[in-house]
């Protein structure tokens, strides 16, 4: 019997694992639901209690300081975006599949307007969570660009096209600027 409870403990207490999945945003998908995609640098980013959907979690609020637009209208130059989790005193939340904003890491980011606010002052939210954020591998346009470190695992829709990670990861910049601003058309 003790042999018995030995083997099982294992099954008790399994390691932690994590895990989530999101379907899937073709390029054009994400260009559509954006007012604004822009190569942005991260400058500063601040956690907070906020009421977001009837519930009290923690946000992130991130500035963004524009370096060159790729779509949308006449906007200002900086920009504050909000995401889910993040860390107050001793408590973090982590979102699995929300964009990850790191300071002085340039984004590719697809943004579209949240009014709602939560309390907070009108601010952007990443379209499509972390498929709306694309890392910029330096200042050299050449140099391709990394999905968001915190991308899930994408659920793929039966007869959809590519989708957009498909079409922008490991392109450049310049190749990923003309490929955006030719789904906006």
């Amino acid at each position: 019997m003790a042999q018995v409870a030995a083997l099982g403990l294992p099954l008790l207490w399994p390691e932690e694992a994590d895990a989530s999945a999101l379907t899937g945003l073709t390029l054009a998908e994400l260009v559509g639901r954006s007012d604004r995609v822009a190569v942005c640098e991260p400058v500063a980013s601040e956690c907070m209690w906020a009421e977001v959907a009837g519930t009290k979690r923690i946000v992130t609020l991130t500035r963004l300081l524009e370096v060159e637009k790729l779509t949308g209208g006449s906007s200002p130059s900086e920009h504050i975006t909000m995401t889910l989790g993040g860390r107050v005193g001793d408590l973090g939340q982590k979102v699995h599949g929300e964009a990850v904003l790191p300071p002085g890491v340039p984004v590719v980011v697809f943004l579209g307007r949240d009014q709602a606010g939560h309390g907070i002052g009108f601010h952007r939210r990443v379209i499509g969570m972390a498929q709306g954020s694309y890392e910029v591998d330096g200042t050299d346009r050449a140099r391709p660009l990394r999905p968001n470190r915190n991308l899930p695992h994408l659920i793929r829709r039966p007869g959809v096209g590519p989708l957009a990670v498909d079409e922008l990861a490991g392109k450049s910049l310049s190749e990923s600027a003309r490929l955006i601003r030719g789904a906006a058309r």
